[in-house]
């Protein structure tokens, strides 16, 4: 079974079919020059963000999918947030937590 993740549920409230489209035959998609542009901007600034805070612990995994493409490990996520939090680390760039299938990841500062 798949999580369930932010994006993936307001990809599913806007259109049920882009969701399925997304999660079963995402080769198929096309993405748009202004949609990836988006996705570059979304990228920039994530990057920005994470040097406002100074030094942090990436929680970001991937892996390598049936078909050769690397895909966003989400329990190695979770794992590594669990990690770094028991570490006592400050900041974690895309902290991970899953609950009951429902996954999020998080672009914050920990302040304990």
């Amino acid at each position: 079974m798949a999580n369930l993740s932010k994006s993936k549920y307001i990809t599913y409230c806007q259109c049920p079919k882009a969701l399925w489209l997304k999660q079963y035959k995402s080769e198929e998609m096309v993405i748009d020059p202004l949609t990836q542009a988006r996705f570059d901007a979304g990228s920039e600034v994530g990057e920005l963000a994470k040097r406002l805070f100074g030094d942090f612990v990436e929680a970001t995994t991937y892996k390598t999918a049936a078909d050769e493409t690397q895909r966003l490990d989400l329990g190695a996520m979770a794992a590594a947030t669990q990690k770094a939090l028991a570490e006592g680390v400050e900041n974690i760039a895309e902290a991970a937590f899953i609950y009951d299938g429902c996954y999020c990841a998080v672009s914050t500062r920990w302040q304990w």
